[in-house]
């Protein structure tokens, strides 16, 4: 997230951030976490979050993990194949640095495997260091 310069300090970003941990909430986040600019690290302490790890650079600018719990998380079940497959898919799309896959069963929810490795792919080739973890 970036607010322009000129429209710094006037709580838009706030706005954009408490709106994307609503969106967490609803979608029964249990956690969230960011990459933070160091600049930017008191405007991130004010809405919750803890700084984890070592600094690390990104276009040539310090940054740092930082997390916190998303309030009242809710345990999202989904209760059919078609459901799964469709949620992964969205899950993927949404990727854009990393993917944890914690998958009870390697078929991913029983959908059209091309799909879902076109989207593992698409995260590979657009990203330098890209984290692909998946789990069976």
């Amino acid at each position: 997230m970036a607010v322009l310069r000129p429209h710094r300090q006037h709580g838009a970003g706030s706005l954009v951030l408490e709106e994307l941990l609503a969106w967490a909430r609803e979608a029964g986040l249990a956690e969230c976490y960011l990459y933070a600019q160091t600049h930017a690290l008191t405007f991130y302490h004010r809405h919750g979050f803890v700084e984890e790890g070592f600094v690390f650079y990104e276009a040539g600018i310090p940054h740092l993990t930082m997390r916190r719990p998303a309030a009242n998380p809710i345990r999202c079940l989904l209760d059919s194949r078609a459901k799964r497959f469709h949620a992964l898919l969205k899950l993927l799309r949404m990727s854009r640095r990393e993917l944890w896959i914690d998958a009870p069963t390697p078929d991913f929810g029983g959908g059209p495997m091309d799909t879902v490795l076109t989207e593992i792919k698409r995260l590979a080739h657009q990203n330098r260091d890209p984290t692909i973890r998946i789990l069976t």
